[in-house]
C-alpha cells in the first residue's frame, strides 16, 4: 500500500524556499543604493537653498561680475540634485523592472555634474581643497553600474575639474596646481577599484543563483531519470486538487523489474528506468505531471482535459501500450510491462493527494493480481478501488536476440 509522505514530512527540501533569489538580493541593494542616495543629496540641497535664501535676503538688486557667477552656480546645482532625486523616487518604484536603468543610469550624469559645480565654487575660493567631493559620483557610478557606471562618472568629474581649474588658473594667471594632475588619478584608482568590487559582486550574485537553481532542482527531481521527484510532486498536486477542474492519479510500477536488477545488475536496471521514464513524457500531455517516488514506481497526475470523463483511462491505456514495448539495451532485450491504478477526483470534490494516491495505489495492486492470475490485463475503472492485491506477479521473461533466435 502506499507509504509515501508529504515533503514537509520527509524534510527533503526544508529550508529551500526560505532562500532569497537573486532577483530579491538585487532589488534589495538597488533600494539602498537610492535611499541611500537620497540622504546623501539631502546636505547638499538644503545648503545650497540656504545660500540662496540668504541671498535673497541680503537686498534686492541683482547680482553682478563674480555674485552672478556664484548665483547661477547654487541655482544649476538646486535643479540638478532635484533632477536626480525625482529619478530615485521613480527607481524605487521599478526596482525589479527592466527600465531600472533608465532612471538610474541619468542620475550618474546629474551627480557629476552637480559635484563638479560644487566644488568649482568652492575651489575658486583661497586655500580651498574641495576635489575629494568628485568622489561621490563616482562611488555611486559604481554601485550603480559596475566598473561601466565608475569610469562613465570618472570621465564626466576629471573633465570638468580639469577645465575649471585651467580656466580659474588663466584668469588668475597662476601656475598651475599639482591637483590638475593627481585628483584624476587617484579619482582613476578609486573608480577601478570600486567599479571591480561591484562587478565581481554581481558575478558571485549570479554564480549563486545558478547554484541555488541547480540546488533546487537536485532537491525536486530525481537524478536518474530526471523526472520531479516527491518533494517536487507534493506542491504541483496540491496546486492542481486547489484547481477547478477534474484530477486524475495514475500510480504505475514496473512487473518484474526486480529480476531485472538481479539478473542483469543494477546498471540494466538504471538504463531501463530511463526508458521507462522518456516514454512517459512522451505519452502524457502538456498538462501531465510524472514523478519518480520510489525504486520502480511513478506517480501521473492530471488534470483539465485529459482529466474530464473517461479521457484519464485513455492516457492510462496509452501508458501501459508505451511500457510494453520492449527495451533494447545492447543485446538484451527486456520487457516490463507495467501495472496501473488509477483514481479520479470530480470538481469540487474535496479530496487529498495522500488520499487519492492510496486509492490509486491499491487500484494497481488489484491490476497486479489480475495480471498474475494470467487474466486479461484491465485497470480499476473505479470500482472497489480499496480492495488489497495479495502480491506480485512473476516477472515477464527477459530473453536477448541470440536466445530469441535459438527458440
Amino acid at each position: 500500500m502506499w507509504r509515501g509522505t508529504s515533503p514537509s514530512q520527509d524534510g527533503e527540501v526544508e529550508g529551500m524556499d526560505q532562500l532569497p533569489s537573486a532577483e530579491d538580493t538585487l532589488a534589495r541593494r538597488r533600494r539602498t543604493i537610492e535611499l541611500v542616495s537620497l540622504a546623501s543629496r539631502l546636505p547638499a540641497l538644503l545648503l545650497t537653498s540656504v545660500s540662496l535664501l540668504f541671498w535673497g535676503l541680503g537686498g534686492s538688486r541683482l547680482p553682478t561680475g563674480s555674485d552672478r557667477g556664484d548665483l547661477v552656480v547654487l541655482v544649476v546645482a538646486v535643479v540638478l540634485l532635484l533632477s536626480a532625486s525625482a529619478l530615485s523616487v521613480l527607481a524605487l518604484s521599478r526596482l525589479r523592472s527592466p527600465r531600472y536603468s533608465v532612471f538610474s543610469a541619468p542620475q550618474i550624469v546629474l551627480e557629476s555634474c552637480c559635484s563638479v559645480l560644487l566644488v568649482a565654487g568652492i575651489q575658486a575660493q583661497p586655500s580651498s581643497q574641495s576635489w575629494p567631493m568628485l568622489a561621490i559620483p563616482v562611488l555611486f557610478g559604481a554601485s550603480r553600474h559596475q566598473l561601466g557606471g565608475a569610469l562613465s562618472a570618472w570621465l564626466l568629474v576629471s573633465t570638468g575639474f580639469v577645465g575649471f581649474s585651467a580656466v580659474h588658473t588663466v584668469e588668475a594667471h597662476a601656475a598651475v596646481p599639482s591637483t590638475v594632475f593627481t585628483a584624476p588619478l587617484i579619482l582613476l584608482i578609486l573608480a577601478l577599484g570600486t567599479g571591480g568590487q561591484a562587478r565581481a559582486y554581481l558575478a558571485q550574485l549570479r554564480h549563486t543563483e545558478t547554484a541555488r537553481a541547480a540546488l533546487q532542482h537536485q532537491a525536486t527531481h530525481d537524478a536518474l531519470t530526471g523526472l520531479p521527484n516527491r518533494a517536487h510532486l507534493y506542491p504541483a498536486a496540491e496546486a492542481m486538487l486547489d484547481g477547478p477542474g477534474d484530477v486524475a492519479v495514475l500510480v504505475l510500477d514496473l512487473n518484474g523489474f526486480k529480476n531485472v536488477n538481479d539478473e542483469h545488475g543494477h546498471a540494466a536496471g538504471d538504463q531501463l528506468l530511463r526508458v521507462v521514464a522518456d516514454r512517459l513524457r512522451r505519452a502524457l500531455p502538456a498538462t501531465g505531471l510524472a514523478a519518480r517516488v520510489g525504486g520502480d514506481e511513478f506517480v501521473v497526475v492530471l488534470t483539465g482535459p485529459a482529466a474530464a470523463g473517461d479521457a484519464y483511462l485513455e492516457i492510462a491505456d496509452r501508458l501501459t501500450a508505451a511500457l510494453d514495448e520492449p527495451v533494447q539495451l545492447g543485446n538484451l532485450v527486456l520487457r516490463t510491462p507495467a501495472s496501473i491504478g488509477s483514481v479520479r477526483r470530480p470538481a469540487g470534490e474535496v479530496t487529498d493527494l495522500d488520499t487519492l494516491l492510496a486509492r490509486a495505489d491499491a487500484a494497481m495492486y488489484a491490476d497486479k493480481e489480475r495480471s498474475r492470475r494470467r487474466r486479461p490485463a484491465r485497470r480499476s475503472r473505479g470500482a472497489d478501488p480499496l480492495a488489497p492485491g495479495p502480491g506480485s506477479p512473476s516477472p515477464a521473461p527477459v530473453r536477448t536476440p541470440q536466445e530469441a533466435a535459438r527458440r
